[in-house]
C-alpha cells in the first residue's frame, strides 16, 4: 500500500487499529478486501502482507456482526523465509510452519520486497 492508495481511509476503525499494531513501521504493506466470505467467518475479510524492519507479517482480519475481531496474524523473522516464488499465477511465500513449511500466497510487490533479502 502506499500513502496514494485509498483502501486505507474506508478501513473500519478496529481494523485499521489491528494492523497498525502489527505494520506501523513497514516498508511496503499490501492490504486486500473480499467481501461476502461463509460462516463461521466474518463477512468482510482483509489479507494484509507486510514487510517491516527484519519481519514479513502476514494478517487475515475481519469484522463480525457483533463488531468483535477476527484476527490470524503470523510474523517471521525475513531470514526464516525459506523460499519467494513468482510466476504467472501469482507469488508464494514459504515459511516454516508448526508441522513443516507454509506456503503463504502474496502480491507481486511483496514478494519481490522479500525476493530482495
Amino acid at each position: 500500500m502506499t500513502i496514494a492508495d485509498r483502501t486505507w481511509d474506508h478501513l473500519p476503525a478496529p481494523i485499521h487499529a489491528r494492523i497498525m499494531a502489527a505494520t506501523a513501521h513497514a516498508r511496503i504493506r499490501r492490504i486486500e478486501h473480499r467481501a461476502g466470505s461463509e460462516p463461521p467467518m466474518p463477512k468482510d475479510l482483509w489479507t494484509v502482507d507486510a514487510v517491516a524492519g527484519d519481519r514479513f507479517v502476514h494478517q487475515e482480519l475481519g469484522l463480525r456482526e457483533d463488531g468483535s475481531v477476527f484476527e490470524e496474524t503470523r510474523t517471521c523473522l525475513l531470514t526464516d523465509v525459506t523460499d519467494v516464488s513468482v510466476d504467472g499465477s501469482g507469488s508464494i511465500v514459504t515459511v516454516p510452519g508448526p508441522s513443516g513449511p507454509e506456503s503463504i500466497a502474496v502480491s507481486d510487490p511483496i514478494a519481490a520486497a522479500l525476493h530482495r533479502h
